[in-house]
């Protein structure tokens, strides 16, 4: 498959007081070069280990994304601090689970300095409502969270996700179990039920 000459871009953006997800534009290379180099923000953001990265593999991996996602940047009090993406799920796996609906995933890093200030929740809260709010989202997931990043585990159960399944992972890939945990429209839409 190849990569697009250049990202799909939109032009949602959401917000939640100072943290805000812009629209990822092409003038955000030098950003994305950077965090996706930064190496205790990618030890923890990638399966297998990873000491660098190309300006052309930043490229090819979030204009390959674009083409079925909602990509942004995420800023805190106007600064640029990481990136996320809602993303129509592209593993079989996860489709195969529940065939014939809109199944969507959630990915998000942040940079360490901007770490345990609540930022990622905020961030993965307005990418909740706007895939039950505005899009047509049935599930949402994290997939493949790694058993040694328990931080990110929990944010997302904080929000809602429940553990579908239990992966188990062997070397090159750094985890030992990875988790993939889900959110149904059902789920998030039953505290708005139950406040009547």
């Amino acid at each position: 498959m190849s990569v697009p000459p250049q990202l799909r871009e939109h032009e949602v953006s959401l917000r939640d007081g100072a943290v805000v997800l812009r629209p990822m534009r092409e003038s955000d290379w030098d950003l994305l070069f950077a965090w996706n180099n930064d190496l205790e923000l990618q030890d923890y953001a990638d399966a297998e280990p990873v000491e660098s990265r190309t300006m052309a593999e930043v490229q090819g991996m979030y204009r390959g994304v674009s083409r079925a996602a909602y990509t942004f940047v995420i800023e805190f009090e106007e600064v640029p601090v990481g990136a996320t993406h809602l993303q129509e799920m592209n593993l079989a796996r996860l489709r195969a689970q529940l065939p014939g609906r809109d199944l969507r995933r959630i990915d998000i890093e942040i940079t360490p300095r901007h770490w345990d200030r609540g930022i990622g929740t905020r961030a993965v809260a307005l990418l909740l409502d706007f895939a039950f709010g505005r899009e047509t989202a049935d599930a949402v997931f994290a997939v493949e969270v790694a058993d040694y990043n328990p931080r990110s585990r929990a944010m997302f159960e904080k929000l809602g996700f429940e553990l579908v399944n239990e992966l188990p992972q062997a070397p090159p890939v750094k985890a030992t179990v990875a988790f993939d945990l889900m959110v149904t429209r059902e789920a998030y839409d039953a505290p708005l039920r139950s406040r009547g």
